[in-house]
């Protein structure tokens, strides 16, 4: 649990594997690169701020990943889960001067905030139940968009995607 401030110029692993959530309910800064994963029982979790100079990850493989907080990038930005619950942005999630790919493998792939991205391609895969932008949601992005859902509940877009150049939208789910 990151409950206060973390500040660090370089390389940076924060790792669970206990029981417990992966939990930055605080403030994270980094200029570096940096790794999240959680193998903890209750999933990875970002209800603070996640500021980030370089390439960040965050991969997740218990519960669900959630984003609740805010996460900022420079870089490139991958988000990975294969938790049972899914891969849920219900805060923001941005990312610019690089690639962002969020991947779910497991449960939903949910966007109830914002997903943006200002780099070279942000790509969203989803092989878990289904990929939904919900009324609230919205995905941004500068560059080039890729979008597939091989779930069985399908690909949904009840709220708003805006794109800046070539846009590849796939549901085979």
């Amino acid at each position: 649990i990151i409950a206060g401030s973390v500040n660090n110029q370089g390389t940076a692993n924060v790792t669970n594997t206990g029981a417990g959530e992966l939990l930055v309910s605080g403030n994270y800064t980094n200029k570096g690169n940096s790794t999240f994963t959680n193998k903890g029982a209750k999933g990875l979790t970002i209800g603070g701020s996640v500021n980030n100079n370089g390439k960040l990850l965050f991969d997740n493989s218990a519960a669900a990943l959630t984003v609740d907080g805010n996460v900022i990038n420079n870089g490139n930005l991958t988000v990975k889960n294969t938790g049972s619950k899914g891969l849920l942005v219900n805060g923001t999630s941005s990312n610019k001067n690089g690639s962002s790919t969020y991947t779910n493998e497991s449960g939903a792939l949910l966007v109830n905030g914002t997903v943006s991205n200002n780099g070279t391609k942000l790509t969203m895969t989803n092989t878990g139940s289904g990929l939904k932008i919900s009324s609230t949601g919205k995905v941004e992005n500068i560059g080039e968009l890729a979008m597939s859902n091989s779930g069985a509940d399908g690909l949904i877009i009840a709220g708003s995607v805006n794109n800046q150049g070539t846009a590849n939208v796939t549901n085979t789910g």
